[in-house]
């Protein structure tokens, strides 16, 4: 089973895509994928037109992995707080930072289409495939 941490950015093309929900739904009924989000992404969705998608579809919500004082709240993970400071460098993109971070503790696979932070993720972590859009429907449609 691949665990998959979706990027906000990814709901705007989810919302569009039904063969790809219906593709999503079918992997995750049969055990071949977990989709996750951390609350990072959870908040950002929050009054968004593509909020409903996470109760539509199979996504399960996850703490953040940022042992960071000032960032951390109740439900988060010990995750690995030098990954964090290492995507954000000096971009102050701390939402970015936060989901490379969960990424990279809880996930397989990351899917985003924004460039900056799946190229700082593929630079920085070896353990997670980072995916754009595409090619994550390429390689889950692909799944054994």
């Amino acid at each position: 089973m691949k665990t998959i941490l979706l990027d906000t950015n990814i709901f705007d093309k989810l919302a569009d895509d039904a063969g790809a929900c219906a593709l999503l739904q079918k992997l995750s009924g049969q055990g071949r994928v977990r989709l996750i989000v951390p609350v990072t992404v959870r908040d950002e969705l929050a009054g968004s037109p593509h909020q409903g998608l996470l109760e539509a579809l199979p996504i399960e919500v996850v703490g953040n992995a940022t042992p960071v004082a000032g960032l951390m709240r109740a439900g988060d993970f010990l995750g690995d707080a030098d990954h964090y400071f290492k995507h954000k460098g000096v971009s102050n993109k701390e939402g970015d930072a936060l989901v490379a971070a969960a990424a990279e503790f809880h996930a397989d696979w990351l899917v985003s289409d924004d460039r900056r932070l799946a190229h700082r993720q593929w630079k920085l972590s070896k353990a997670v495939k980072t995916l754009t859009y595409a090619e994550f429907l390429a390689a889950a449609g692909a799944l054994p």
